[in-house]
């Protein structure tokens, strides 16, 4: 499909979204809590290290689920490490055939390169149509990024990895492979050097710095400044693009630049910028079914509600997505967030938010020319 058919498909999507203020149209899914890496900074730590295979979602469960979502646009797998899903490939033919999501982000650390590489060709093979963005998590030079993920060796396995994605580029053309590295007080210090060896000796097609957030098992972490984050956001836009266009790519960078801007002003001035739309737009899904409108909002108000912030599992509404929506506990959360003015640093949360509000699209198309 070329991006001239795209476009439109695109629009009709956006416009659907938009006039169905509670359809989800982008969920974060963790396929697995399974993982291999034990991140010093990882906010799902627990789930990781309690992990229990036979409560996950079978994949005819998944794919019942996927049914019940009418208009998805963006669908991202996680884990754990969702490459250690066997039914990856799977998962996403079920949300590209019968949600008719558009766009999928799978983060990976990249240590399975032989495990990995067959499973993103199959990938691309069942959504043919759809941009697939694996990204890679890179959170410093190799001593100080083996150190943060407690992998040893782990580096050069994402190396390998990186290089066998740059092979399947020149077969796939909707591949496109992206850099994340999480900024904390782990790799402060090395934050600059890594973002110089991301510019000068690797090609990604974008480059990312999010902030350390949740609930970490080492809580010292994460108490990086937001001006040191701002700092290096700025750092790491300041090099020209070095990598050839992809479709959409001019929106991403005008969605990415806006949506950076308002994580900063959110943290720094400790207010909403624009009304969170979790849990009407954005869904988090995990593994077991339980459903969240985020993934740190428990830790942002514990006990604020009876029962936190869970609304249900998919199990429990006959893996009826709508159906869960509709029970009394989502109104609750949904009247919480809206009466509270609900804000965070959590990135998804923010991007959903500004793309599926109209009065953020000046500031987007500002960005994405500039």
């Amino acid at each position: 499909m070329s991006t001239l058919t795209k476009i439109p498909r695109f629009a009709t999507k956006l416009t659907n979204a938009l006039l169905n203020p509670y359809m989800p149209n982008y969920i974060i899914f963790y396929v697995t809590s399974v993982c291999n890496a034990r991140c010093r900074m990882c906010f799902y730590w627990e789930s990781i290290e309690t992990h229990d295979k036979s409560k996950e979602l079978s994949f005819e469960q998944i794919e019942k689920l996927s049914h019940s979502f009418k208009n998805l646009i963006q669908v991202t797998l996680t884990g754990g490490e969702p490459f250690l899903r066997d039914e990856l490939p799977e998962i996403v033919r079920a949300y590209y055939k019968n949600s008719g999501a558009m766009f999928f982000a799978i983060p990976t650390n990249g240590y399975l390169p032989d495990r990995q590489i067959p499973m993103v060709r199959q990938i691309l093979k069942n959504a043919p149509n759809a941009r697939i963005e694996i990204a890679l998590s890179l959170d410093g030079t190799e001593e100080i990024h083996d150190y943060i993920r407690k992998v040893p060796g782990g580096y050069k396995k994402l190396k390998e990895t990186y290089k066998e994605l740059k092979k399947l580029k020149k077969e796939y053309s909707n591949l496109i492979v992206t850099s994340c590295s999480t900024l904390s007080m782990l790799n402060l210090d090395n934050m600059k050097e890594n973002i110089d060896d991301l510019m000068t000796n690797w090609e990604f097609d974008k480059s990312t710095i999010l902030l350390c957030r949740g609930n970490p098992k080492e809580p010292s972490v994460r108490e990086v400044s937001i001006n040191d984050y701002i700092k290096m956001t700025e750092y790491i836009k300041s090099f020209p693009q070095r990598v050839k266009q992809y479709e959409f790519s001019k929106v991403f960078k005008g969605m990415s630049k806006t949506m950076m801007k308002t994580l900063a002003t959110t943290v720094k001035e400790d207010k909403e910028v624009n009304p969170c739309l979790a849990g009407k737009k954005l869904l988090i899904v995990y593994q077991n079914g339980d459903v969240y409108p985020c993934e740190i909002i428990d830790v942002i108000h514990p006990e604020a509600i009876k029962g936190g912030f869970f609304l249900g599992n998919v199990r429990d509404y006959d893996m009826n997505i709508t159906k869960l929506l509709s029970n009394d506990k989502t109104k609750e959360v949904l009247d919480f967030i809206k009466r509270e003015k609900c804000h965070c640093s959590f990135e998804c949360a923010l991007f959903a938010s500004m793309v599926f509000n109209p009065k953020t699209y000046p500031q987007i198309i500002k960005e994405s020319f500039v």
